[in-house]
């Protein structure tokens, strides 16, 4: 299926251009150019990769400003939710279900603990290795078809991961520069500035949304 044709007009490209002028100077947003624009991209070690996993799996389809559930559960230091924790369990999802009762996140609560038994189970059984791999190789490319490719290992390999999330995940990680994350919001956000989508936020209707705008 073909989209149908985007008018461009100057209404449009000012309140792009208005939006950007708005966001740039947020620390976020700054903090984000530094480290995902730079040229030397950082090493990905294993545990920074399962906390960023994690939280990409948690704030999926839920809340997640903030003052939300979930935005506490994902800022304790040390990490509740952290490779090591989870590793030591002798029963992850009983201790995963605690965790979320705790800090109250009340979505999703028997999918996040399967999820993150899997991708535990998988992590130890050579995925791991395999994701490293992947990582380096983007590392050194810095090219969207690089970025589109561990993406797509990360969505196929990985529990409770789409392709927004894994994106999502290469990005907290600092390693994308053209694969974008795009959810919901960002959908309505372009229709409402005309743009027809046509096209599903999964799978290929995905990537098709990037390459067709």
């Amino acid at each position: 299926m073909r989209q149908k044709k985007w008018v461009v007009t100057p209404v449009i490209v000012q309140q792009v251009k208005t939006l950007v002028e708005q966001q740039k100077d947020m620390p976020f947003v700054r903090q984000r150019v530094r480290r995902n624009l730079a040229e030397d991209k950082p090493m990905v070690e294993k545990l920074e990769f399962w906390k960023q996993l994690v939280v990409c799996i948690l704030t999926s389809r839920q809340r997640s400003g903030p003052d939300s559930p979930v935005a506490k559960l994902s800022g304790t230091a040390p990490f509740v939710l952290s490779y090591e924790t989870c590793a030591g369990q002798a029963d992850v999802v009983s201790y995963v279900k605690g965790q979320l009762s705790k800090f109250g996140v009340t979505r999703s609560t028997e999918k996040i603990p399967a999820f993150l038994k899997a991708n535990l189970e998988e992590f130890d059984s050579g995925l791991w290795d395999k994701t490293s791999q992947e990582l380096e190789e983007l590392r050194a490319k810095h090219d969207q078809r690089a970025e589109r490719r561990t993406a797509s290992f990360i969505e196929t390999n990985y529990a409770g991961i789409g392709p927004k999330q894994a994106r999502n995940v290469l990005q907290c990680v600092g390693l994308t520069r053209y694969e974008i994350p795009i959810d919901s919001r960002i959908e309505g956000w372009f229709k409402r500035l005309g743009w027809p989508f046509e096209y599903k936020l999964s799978g290929k209707g995905y990537c098709h949304i990037m390459d067709d705008n």
